[in-house]
């Protein structure tokens, strides 16, 4: 399936190692939350194959982690992992916060792909516009509109961990029409990638109108904390982590925010700083840490 060729290109081989310093940090937090209480539950939101966390130490410090992903291939990745006694504590949600799951994509794929090659030497710049944009309206009718929603399909944890997924939210979505836009050649016509930057507005506004729902409901579905992880570029903010962030800040919770470093990939020289939240959840937990 054309998503899986997608997940490849985006897979970093050396991620777990790239990401050690930063995984470190990220868990320690992540205890830090828990306050010593091995009795907590957490959620891992957007969990993947758990480069990110360590999922070995999380095991030692809480009752039940839930690792929510629709890619449940990369999750049980992370699971064959651990010792049979670790495996025990976790639980496995395929869940999609935008309501559009791996079926959704292929079959956008697979209809662009097909009009395109319908059109053939009759595919214009309009036509390749309204290819794209018309088969995008399917997404926006799965777009979970409030929280409420949302909030049936996520486990109701102590803790919440979101970290790098709102930058990712369609990010194959983009991917994919700039690699199609990429393979029309000038002599067909010109300015397919302007049509692919027409979509990115589309995106953006899908954005827009999903990123405040997620958040809502996350923090809505933690019993004492949510940990937001976004990349964080002053002058020019990353697509979804800026809304996410101005989200958290305008959400009216508690916010307690701090950096660290991602070395994300070190082959390409690829940094992020991270703008970490720490958000106070539906039971207002009172902040007692990283004071």
């Amino acid at each position: 399936m054309i998503l899986d060729d997608i997940k490849q290109k985006f897979r970093l081989p050396d991620a777990y190692e790239d990401w050690r310093e930063y995984r470190q940090l990220l868990t320690d937090t992540v205890i830090e939350c828990g306050n010593g209480d091995q009795s907590k539950t957490i959620a891992i939101i957007g969990a993947g194959r758990c480069n990110d966390i360590d999922l070995k130490a999380l095991c030692r410090h809480f009752e039940i982690i839930t690792l929510v992903d629709c890619d449940s291939d990369a999750m049980n990745e992370a699971v064959a992992k651990l010792t049979d006694d670790e495996a025990k504590r976790v639980e496995i949600n395929s869940t999609s916060l935008t309501g559009i799951n791996e079926t959704d994509l292929n079959l956008y794929f697979e209809s662009v792909l097909s009009a395109v090659r319908n059109q053939g030497y009759k595919l214009t710049y309009d036509s390749f516009e309204e290819i794209i944009l018309s088969e995008l309206e399917i997404f926006k009718d799965k777009l979970p509109t409030s929280y409420e929603i949302l909030i049936k399909e996520l486990p109701k944890r102590d803790i919440v961990l979101c970290n790098g997924v709102f930058s990712q939210l369609f990010s194959a979505i983009s991917f994919f029409v700039r690699s199609v836009a990429g393979s029309i050649p000038d002599s067909l016509f010109t300015g397919a990638m302007q049509a692919a930057d027409r979509l990115e507005q589309e995106l953006k506004s899908m954005n827009n109108v999903v990123i405040p729902v997620i958040c809502k409901a996350l923090i809505q579905s933690a019993n004492d904390y949510v940990i937001f992880g976004n990349e964080c570029l002053k002058a020019d903010p990353v697509e979804g982590a800026g809304q996410c962030i101005e989200a958290i800040r305008n959400s009216g919770r508690t916010v307690k925010e701090f950096e660290y470093l991602w070395d994300f990939n070190r082959r390409e020289k690829v940094t992020y700083n991270m703008l970490i939240q720490v958000v106070t959840g539906e039971g207002i937990f009172p902040f007692t840490l990283f004071t």
